[in-house]
């Protein structure tokens, strides 16, 4: 897959290829490697880079069509679905929709979310982006602290849904003063909640596990650990 998709980008050089690439189905053939491969970093970070280069001349329509109250809400989802992966390049994708206006586009959708499909698609998008510090002020500045918070309490998320969000949070964390207004919003009770509700989840104990280990290395955030017992 790795090698295939180092193939795929040197021929993205050509704007030819790249359109017989759109057209052949190939990227939803990449979309589907990803849900084939959801926890190998190698895989996500290559493909990404691949449909990141297929697709950056397509990030403009994707967040009008969030945007867009016409927009139904298949096309929504399909959507937050290529931006979600998108965002995995960081230094091409998640620049990309950070520079285009397409973090408040996400964070609005999330909000809006009605669907556990919706908000497990709008969670992993929002995840990916907060793998860069540029990304993460951004995500902050646009409200996605008290929504990733809000909508863990709400229990609408699937296990998946939540460990993307919580994975979020940990990585909002790594930044000490935006950690700490995780930890004043509610941030660990929350977490630990969703946690409860999904502790035999591989990805929720992963992402529960690098969230705590994130807020425990403040002062704040570890006595707030221990005033909520940890892991219940």
């Amino acid at each position: 897959v790795v090698e295939v998709n180092r193939i795929l980008q040197r021929l993205c050089n050509d704007p030819a290829s790249i359109q017989m690439m759109k057209s052949s189905g190939l990227v939803e053939g990449l979309l589907s490697t990803l849900e084939a491969f959801p926890s190998n970093e190698l895989i996500e970070k290559t493909v990404g880079k691949t449909l990141a280069k297929i697709m950056s001349d397509s990030i403009d329509d994707l967040i009008t069509t969030l945007k867009s109250p016409d927009a139904s809400e298949s096309e929504k989802q399909n959507a937050m679905r290529l931006l979600a992966a998108l965002a995995l390049d960081s230094s091409t994708g998640g620049d990309m929709i950070a520079k285009r206006g397409g973090v408040g586009a996400i964070i609005g959708a999330f909000k809006n979310a009605q669907n556990a499909a919706a908000i497990e698609q709008t969670a992993r998008a929002i995840a990916n982006l907060a793998a860069t510090r540029t990304n993460i002020e951004e995500l902050v500045k646009e409200g996605a602290i008290p929504e990733l918070i809000s909508m863990l309490n709400s229990g609408k998320g699937s296990a998946k849904a939540n460990a993307a969000m919580i994975d979020a949070l940990g990585r909002i964390c790594a930044i000490p003063v935006h950690g700490a207004s995780v930890v004043q919003a509610g941030g660990i009770p929350a977490v630990i909640a969703a946690f409860n509700r999904d502790p035999d989840d591989i990805g929720v104990v992963h992402s529960t596990a690098a969230f705590m280990q994130q807020v425990a290395k403040t002062p704040e955030g570890a006595a707030e650990l221990v005033n909520n017992d940890g892991i219940g």
